[in-house]
């Protein structure tokens, strides 16, 4: 059965595999599935960040254009405060509002504290440490309390796969020869005798 065959008909949740030994052809077909996976969230990352410099080189480029009219419009007409370009827009010039830069929040903090008023300023949002929760859930359900507002899924049973370590990083796609091996050339698969099976 070719990996093909095999990954097409897993997606029918009772198929199981005609041997045992074919286990060893998904867990190479998982290694390359994982490190494709690996390649995209990798590209991903390389993408946005490329995408958030795009994002903000336009975002700079715009607000220094911004200043140019601005600029434009206090030198050619200080007075005037909006100015209409049928079909195209209209600008108008307002002010600014200033804004205050944390330089200490401790400091800050304990002078607000100090004048009665730090109430005002913090923000505290209540969340729930879900892996605390979970020991605490686990303990009510042993007593055969119940617990509003949450629901228990059992978790089902899965596997964890660990892949043979490779000798030389420089060829990734060549196998461990392992121990057993006469020639450097030979593959784990290679080694296998049929008294290992």
């Amino acid at each position: 059965m070719s990996m093909q065959d095999i990954e097409s008909m897993m997606s029918s949740s009772d198929f199981v595999l005609d041997s045992k030994y074919e286990i060893e052809n998904v867990l190479v077909l998982i290694q390359e599935i994982e490190a494709k996976a690996k390649f995209f969230k990798g590209l991903k990352q390389y993408r946005a960040k490329q995408l958030d410099q795009d994002v903000a080189e336009l975002e700079g480029r715009a607000a220094r254009m911004r200043e140019v009219v601005l600029r434009t419009m206090v030198s050619t007409d200080p007075k005037k405060k909006t100015m209409h370009f049928p079909g195209t827009g209209k600008v108008t010039r307002r002010a600014g509002k200033s804004s205050w830069t944390i330089k200490d929040e401790k400091a800050v903090l304990k002078f607000l504290d100090e004048q009665g008023v730090k109430g005002q300023v913090i923000e505290t949002k209540e969340s729930i440490n879900k892996k605390e929760a979970s020991k605490v859930f686990d303990c009510f359900h042993e007593t055969q309390v119940e617990i509003p507002g949450v629901e228990k899924k059992n978790a089902a049973e899965g596997i964890s796969i660990s892949y043979e370590e490779e000798k030389d990083s420089s060829h990734p796609s060549k196998a461990d020869p392992g121990p057993l091996s006469s020639s450097p050339k030979q593959t784990a698969v290679d080694d296998i005798s049929e008294q290992d099976l």
